[in-house]
């Protein structure tokens, strides 16, 4: 099966005044939700992973072991 660009129907459109009202809504509550605050919780999550960047672990400083680079294979019985 194959269909032509001339087999299917033109894409939607919308009208410039309808695109442009569109636009300011959208524009309206981009600018509200990003000046609401941060919830706590996401503050502190945010810190913890923050926290985690800067200080690496002992065993990070030591380069990766063999258990870092292959992942874990499931164990069969014997």
């Amino acid at each position: 099966m194959n269909s032509s660009r001339k087999d299917q129907p033109p894409a939607p459109t919308v009208e410039p005044k309808l695109q442009a009202h569109i636009g300011r809504q959208l524009r309206q509550l981009y600018d509200q939700m990003v000046s609401e605050p941060v919830p706590d919780r996401f503050k502190a999550l945010l810190d913890q992973l923050e926290s985690r960047e800067t200080a690496p672990a002992a065993s990070d400083a030591q380069g990766p072991t063999a258990s870092d680079t292959q992942p874990e294979q499931p164990q069969r019985p014997k």
